[in-house]
């Protein structure tokens, strides 16, 4: 069985452990040596997610498009998919290994927002212990990310993280989340642009990623919504019309992404 999972881009902003938006880029798990695929190594996270569901396979090969520590759910994408192919091969009907699959790499992340994207697709709204997916109205062209060299780890990323807030500032972050939330289910651009910044997390994450905090600047100042992409260094951004012309002043890669909306699904 071959299994493809998308990458992510989580919070979106003021979204924190909140919201994550299901990217076209893929991580794919193969029980069978395809061409193309590298052979799942040792002590990859892989097998920890496979642990949680109980099967075993004696070797695992993978490809992924997702590269490692730059804040496109490439973690949640390959646990996702080592726990969908573990229960699956225990039997359970596609819908329930991704459910299942879901709760693993929430267990094994901590937080839901990568895991339910790269479980269900879409825009994912983590709220009540519950998780919503819809469809968010995004056109080809409106959706971009500034990937650069450096990488970001989230355990030391986390660990700048503010342990409390002052309650203007929670006031300010409930209705930036409620408006990007709001602007990317309708398509209204005001509310989407007027959603930028964030509250708890990305002012002490940028103060230590310079071109991550450059490029989220440019970007904003230009009249556009953009987010350091989880914990970055990567950077996400809404753009109405005319994106594929932006350059950011800093190296890295600039990619015009699509929404995924599959999730976790069976390669035939």
């Amino acid at each position: 069985m071959r299994v493809r999972v998308p990458g992510s881009s989580a919070n979106l902003g003021p979204g924190f452990d909140v919201l994550a938006l299901a990217v076209d880029r893929y991580y794919e798990l193969s029980d069978e040596h395809l061409v193309g695929f590298e052979r799942v190594g040792a002590d990859d996270l892989v097998w920890l997610a496979l642990a949680k569901t109980g099967a075993h396979f004696e070797r695992l090969w993978f490809r992924s498009d997702l590269p490692i520590a730059r804040g496109l759910g490439s973690s949640a994408a390959a646990c996702v998919g080592a726990a969908y192919l573990g229960f699956r091969s225990k039997g359970f009907v596609p819908a329930r290994a991704r459910d299942l699959a879901f709760t693993v790499a929430d267990e094994i992340e901590g937080h839901p927002d990568n895991a339910a994207a790269a479980a269900y697709g879409g825009l994912n709204l983590a709220v009540g212990g519950r998780i919503h997916t819809d469809v968010p109205q995004i056109t080809v062209g409106q959706l971009f990310m500034w990937v650069p060299a450096a990488v970001s780890f989230t355990a030391s990323a986390r660990a700048v993280l503010p342990e409390a807030l002052e309650v203007v500032d929670v006031v300010a972050q409930a209705a930036s989340c409620a408006a990007i939330y709001a602007g990317l289910l309708t398509g209204v651009w005001p509310l989407i642009v007027g959603a930028n910044g964030d509250k708890i997390h990305e002012t002490a994450r940028l103060s230590a990623l310079p071109d991550s905090a450059a490029v989220v600047n440019e970007l904003r100042h230009a009249g556009h919504a953009a987010w350091l992409s989880g914990s970055g260094p990567s950077v996400g951004a809404l753009i109405e019309s005319g994106g594929e012309l932006f350059r950011p002043s800093r190296a890295g890669e600039w990619a015009t992404l699509t929404v995924d909306i599959d999730g976790c699904i069976e390669v035939r």
